[in-house]
């Protein structure tokens, strides 16, 4: 699960691929500009896509992927350590239950909503540029990395290394991501004795490189399966 020390379909490209609607919807939309623009010369084709869409809603909803106003109201009032680091709150529990779009829905409303939270925490543009990753939508995913930038260096993680990784994985440049990687690589190992305070999964590994090991193992897959399936 994506944390602030270890991370954190077919687009369619154009107006109506909204970066904060859920996959359903976005699905939707674009089949109505398709109708629209192909003056319905496309009826049956088009029946047939909007019929998947209306599954695709059912199945995000069926596996709890729906927000009701009431709940994603508390949870813009979260506090940043509750609404992102926390595992039983904010939007974990939902990308746990692989509703990246619902989970991108409420990281980019939270950032929308406190803006002051969301330029001091950088981990939230970061995660919303996850969840549009996960659902396929590298456009808004790349914008959200660019902006979660943090400048910080440390002998245990280079943070803009493993920004760039991310980018560099969605717009398939080998160059950049080996660049990135050759950067991570350079961190200390994570050790008991010298790193108490981390968590013990990652005792004897280098933050991060198990990731962009992935991304270079699986790169012109997508995101999620990268991120999900190719890690050792």
């Amino acid at each position: 699960m994506p944390t602030s020390c270890s991370f954190c379909v077919i687009r369619w490209r154009s107006k109506v691929n909204k970066k904060r609607a859920p996959r359903c919807l976005r699905l939707r939309r674009a089949l109505h500009a398709l109708s629209k623009a192909t003056g319905g010369s496309l009826r049956s084709i088009i029946f047939v896509f909007f019929m998947a869409s209306a599954a695709v809603c059912a199945q995000e909803s069926e596996g709890g992927c729906s927000i009701g106003l009431e709940q994603r109201a508390e949870l813009m009032r979260l506090s940043f350590a509750e609404f992102d680091q926390d595992p039983e709150k904010g939007w974990r529990p939902f990308y746990e239950k692989r509703c990246f779009g619902a989970a991108q829905e409420l990281l980019s409303m939270y950032i929308e909503r406190n803006p002051g939270v969301a330029k001091k925490n950088f981990m939230l543009n970061f995660h919303a540029g996850q969840m549009c990753a996960f659902t396929g939508d590298y456009e808004a995913a790349e914008t959200y990395f660019r902006k979660s930038y943090s400048g910080r260096v440390s002998s245990w993680s280079n943070w803009d290394a493993f920004v760039d990784a991310n980018i560099a994985f969605i717009n398939s440049d080998i160059s950049d991501l080996e660049r990135a990687k050759s950067k991570i690589e350079q961190q200390v190992t994570i050790t008991e004795g010298a790193y108490p305070n981390f968590p013990s999964h990652l005792y004897g590994k280098k933050i991060n490189l198990d990731v962009v090991k992935a991304f270079m193992a699986c790169i012109g897959k997508s995101y999620s399966i990268a991120y999900h399936d190719c890690r050792i």
